[in-house]
């Protein structure tokens, strides 16, 4: 996983925490009662952030849309 600026605070303390009881439990990653629980906290953040970013890509969409109907509408003299 490639750690960057854009990585939601919640995934980052969520693994944290992960490796936190992984260390108290002595337990290894692949034990299941370790690795499912934070695979699904992991999956279920990253989802936000996906959808949070198809969101905001697809209001900028329509922001850009808007603003070239708007300088169409005010250059053909209606606007």
């Amino acid at each position: 996983m490639i750690w960057d600026s854009n990585m939601d605070n919640g995934l980052i303390e969520s693994l944290v925490e992960s490796i936190k009881t992984w260390k108290k439990s002595g337990r290894a990653w692949w034990d299941e009662s370790v690795w499912e629980p934070t695979k699904n906290v992991i999956f279920n953040k990253s989802q936000k952030v996906v959808r949070k970013s198809h969101m905001m890509s697809r209001l900028r969409t329509l922001q850009n849309g808007l603003k070239g109907s708007n300088e169409l509408l005010n250059k053909s003299g209606f606007g």
